[in-house]
């Protein structure tokens, strides 16, 4: 009487076994497209997108990418930024590991973008303030305090300009000491000598 039917499974470091067909029997893609044939057990296999693979395929396709190949290009790329980031000992991570480290960044990224664009007050580096040319930013007129009001006569201030500026002068002296800020029965002392504008710009600022 016939028995099960068994195959053989290419195992681990040359180490073949038989086990029952039935169970599953998986044939590595990479080495059949190399024209091998590679069949796995459940046990002697991982996948990468849902593709089976050998475990030797598998560490020399994933943990372990050929040098110069697409993938170990990008992979070092992907080092390259995250370290650059401040991701700590990136180097000692497997390309998995690596992978799921950018991917979570670029989450984080559009996020945080998606965030900074709803922000009332949003903040930018120091840097911004030297660019010949900002992006998010026009200069409308140079102002000297020292001179007082003379700048509302500056031909470079332009009419339709004019009443913002004041505005924003007068609201840096606006201040709402009887405004509900906090929890606290008395709120801080500091509500009473900070200008309006000042305390909205920091409490809506990131």
């Amino acid at each position: 009487e016939q028995g099960p039917v068994m195959s053989e499974c290419c195992g681990v470091g040359g180490r073949a076994h038989r086990f029952l067909t039935a169970t599953g029997c998986f044939e590595c893609v990479k080495c059949k497209a190399d024209g091998r044939k590679t069949n796995m057990c459940q046990s002697c296999l991982e996948k990468i997108d849902d593709e089976p693979y050998c475990l030797g395929c598998y560490a020399g396709s994933l943990l372990v990418p050929e040098a110069d190949s697409e993938d170990a290009r990008a992979i070092a790329e992907k080092r390259a930024e995250l370290s650059s980031n401040g991701v700590e000992h990136v180097n000692e991570c497997s390309v998995e590991e690596v992978n799921d480290l950018y991917e979570q960044r670029e989450v984080a990224t559009a996020r945080i973008t998606g965030k900074t664009s709803q922000v009332p007050f949003p903040l930018y580096p120091t840097e911004e303030l030297d660019k010949p040319q900002s992006d998010h930013w026009t200069p409308l007129i140079d102002i000297n305090l020292k001179e007082g009001g003379s700048f509302i006569g500056d031909p470079d201030l332009k009419s339709e300009h004019a009443p913002k500026v004041l505005e924003f002068f007068a609201s840096l002296v606006d201040i709402q000491s009887s405004k509900k800020r906090t929890d606290h029965k008395v709120e801080p002392a500091i509500y009473k000598v900070m200008p309006e504008t000042c305390i909205e710009i920091a409490s809506k600022s990131r």
